[in-house]
């Protein structure tokens, strides 16, 4: 078990060290010196997850489109598209790494 954590703590810094990690980091904290900006941002990141999570498959696509429409314009400032796409390669690699860690474990799920 040692050996597992001393590898855990590796993987850990090398998450952290990443340009991927770092770049997040940086775009973070840009937006977070801009209070409103920060707030419009968790705002749609909010809707975006329920969008995706409370929509019935049926009323998805319609649902989906007026979402669309409604942050077309929030989504050209080059600071939302810089964090948005900073987040989703993070949450990318998370998941990679995660699915990989799982991957070995070879439980019968």
């Amino acid at each position: 078990m040692l050996q597992v954590r001393n590898e855990l703590e590796q993987l850990k810094s090398a998450i952290r060290n990443s340009e991927v990690a770092q770049k997040y980091d940086e775009v973070r904290h840009r937006v977070e010196q801009d209070c409103e900006l920060c707030r419009q941002i968790n705002e749609f990141r909010r809707r975006n997850y329920e969008l995706q999570t409370k929509t019935y498959p049926d009323q998805l696509m319609d649902m989906s489109d007026s979402f669309t429409r409604e942050y077309a314009s929030f989504r050209e400032n080059p600071v939302v598209q810089e964090f948005l796409a900073a987040e989703l390669a993070y949450c990318r690699m998370l998941q990679e790494v995660t699915t990989e860690i799982v991957g070995v474990a070879n439980l019968d799920l």
